[in-house]
């Protein structure tokens, strides 16, 4: 029986199994999602992890089902599953970021007189008590008017520190809520702040019967050039000016750089790991390897 013979039976075999796994770590990977918690790279053990979870969450059965409906071959069931699981992947990372975001606003506010707190809603002291009932992107445009910067966060930092400073948040928050004239929940204004710094781009899932049906790769899918700059911006002075000379040996590579041997090995090997955690596999992490390595030689 194939794959989709056996969905259609009702469980998923073996080689289904695999199909979710392989699908987990190209949709992961290519698509940049943070790994599981707990994991700091889409390593076996993440893939695995995910591929599980997405088992056992709560819509997993409408999400197979629907497949089984809608697959004729399978080929359209693996486009169909990649579907299922990218829209997994967003739900979870938007949790994780909304989670966190309010988290930290509750503990900005609560010690911030300028803010009036009443259970999960939040507003301006002396403002208005209306709830907030418009459309969440004209907060959005508004709290992108305040000058705030943006910091990234490499996947191997022990923690991420804030995405701005607290006067900085406090002033975007207050220009959030006036632009509102109402409170806000937490969970909106989480949104919207993460929204403001791009955390969220992700606001709409692919609904499963309207995918296209013409095949893509998984280098298709990847933005080769936004993919480089992200990697670069999380790399130091010193692995910029190493990673050009990252296949050479260190002997050679001392001949042109003003590095010692020791100093270059450990760069090389701690690019090389870092570098196995961000690309995806094949031909889309060779392109952003390419662009990234073009990226330092022509800035230099």
């Amino acid at each position: 029986m194939s794959i989709l013979d056996n969905l259609l039976a009702g469980h998923l075999d073996a080689q289904g199994a695999q199909l979710l796994y392989a699908t987990v770590s190209k949709i992961g990977r290519g698509r940049n999602f943070p790994p599981p918690t707990g994991f700091r790279a889409w390593n076996q053990d993440a893939v695995i992890t995910t591929a599980h979870d997405f088992l056992t969450s709560t819509r997993a059965v409408e999400r197979l089902v629907q497949i089984a409906a809608t697959a004729y071959d399978d080929d359209s069931l693996t486009r169909l599953l990649e579907t299922a699981v990218l829209n997994f992947l967003r739900d979870q990372a938007r949790q994780t970021v909304i989670g966190t975001q309010i988290r930290r606003l509750k503990t900005i506010l609560a010690a911030d007189d300028t803010f009036v707190i009443h259970g999960e809603t939040v507003g301006l002291a002396g403002g208005p008590a209306d709830p907030y009932a418009a459309d969440e992107a004209v907060l959005v445009r508004a709290a992108r008017r305040i000058d705030a910067g943006t910091r990234r966060w490499r996947p191997d930092a022990k923690r991420q520190g804030p995405l701005a400073t607290k006067e900085e948040m406090v002033a975007l928050i207050v220009a959030v809520l006036t632009a509102a004239e109402a409170r806000l929940t937490f969970a909106s204004l989480a949104r919207v702040i993460a929204r403001r710094f791009d955390l969220d781009p992700l606001a709409a899932t692919t609904e499963i019967d309207a995918l296209d049906p013409t095949p893509q790769h998984s280098y298709d899918e990847v933005d080769v050039g936004d993919q480089a700059a992200h990697i670069l911006d999380q790399l130091t002075d010193r692995e910029r000016l190493v990673l050009p000379y990252l296949d050479m040996s260190t002997r050679e590579a001392e001949q042109l750089l003003p590095l010692g041997r020791t100093t270059i090995a450990n760069t090389q090997l701690r690019l090389k790991t870092l570098l196995a955690d961000l690309l995806p596999h094949g031909d889309a992490g060779a392109a952003i390897l390419r662009v990234l390595t073009r990226l330092i030689t022509t800035a230099d």
